[in-house]
C-alpha cells in the first residue's frame, strides 16, 4: 500500500490520461498538470490543498465540460481556497468574465494566463494585491471602465500579442498601465518598454 507515502510528496506532475486522488497528497506543494481528466479538475474544486505554493494547468483539449470546470476553478485562485498560492500558470487559458464572489489572494505573486479583457484585468489586479508578475493576452474589447484602482506591486507586465494586432495606443496606456503606477518592465512579444 502505496498511500501512506504520498504524505510526503511534495511536487507531483501529471500527465494527460493519469487519474490519481488529490486525498492523500496531503503537503503537496507543487502541482503541475498537462492535459489532465475532468476528474482532476473536480477534485481541485473539491479539495483543499493548503500547503500547494505553485499551480500550473496546461489544456488543449478544451471541451465544454472541462471548461465549465476550470470556470469553477478560478473563485479557488482568486479567492483564498489555496492560502499559500504563490504561482499559478494557467497556459494559454482564457479567463471568462469573473464571478462576484472571487475575494483577494493574498500570497499569489506570480500569474500566467490567456485572454482576458480588461474587466478582468483589472479584476484579478484587485484580487491579487500582492501580485508583482502578470503575464497575459489582451482580447480586444469597446469595453470602457471609469474607476480605476491602483494596483502598487505589480512591477512587470508581459503581454502575449501573437499577430501583432493590438493597438499601442493612448487608449491602451489609458486601460492597461493607469492603474498600475509602479511598474517597472512592460513587454510585448518582441517589444520591450523599460
Amino acid at each position: 500500500n502505496y498511500e501512506e507515502y504520498f504524505i510526503y510528496i511534495q511536487t507531483l506532475i501529471i500527465d494527460r490520461g493519469i487519474n490519481f486522488d488529490l486525498k492523500y497528497f496531503k503537503k503537496l506543494r507543487r502541482l503541475m498538470l498537462r492535459n489532465p481528466k475532468e476528474k482532476i479538475f473536480e477534485q481541485l474544486n473539491h479539495y483543499s490543498l493548503p500547503h500547494i505554493e505553485h499551480l500550473s494547468i496546461a489544456h488543449k483539449f478544451l471541451t465544454s465540460t472541462i471548461q465549465s470546470l476550470i470556470i469553477d476553478l478560478y473563485p479557488r485562485i482568486f479567492s483564498n481556497y489555496f492560502p499559500n498560492l504563490k504561482s499559478c500558470n494557467l497556459f494559454e487559458m482564457k479567463v471568462e468574465m469573473p464571478i462576484q464572489n472571487w475575494q483577494q489572494s493574498l500570497s499569489l505573486y506570480i500569474l500566467k494566463v490567456g485572454q482576458i479583457d480588461i474587466f478582468v484585468y483589472r479584476t484579478i489586479l484587485l484580487a491579487c494585491p500582492n501580485l508583482y508578475f502578470f503575464q497575459l493576452k489582451i482580447f480586444q474589447g469597446d469595453q470602457l471602465l471609469s474607476n480605476t484602482e491602483l494596483h502598487s506591486n505589480l512591477k512587470q507586465l508581459v503581454i502575449k500579442d501573437d499577430n501583432q494586432s493590438f493597438p499601442w495606443n493612448d487608449r491602451f496606456i489609458n486601460d492597461y498601465l493607469i492603474c498600475v503606477p509602479k511598474l517597472e518592465k512592460l513587454k510585448n512579444s518582441s517589444k520591450e518598454f523599460l
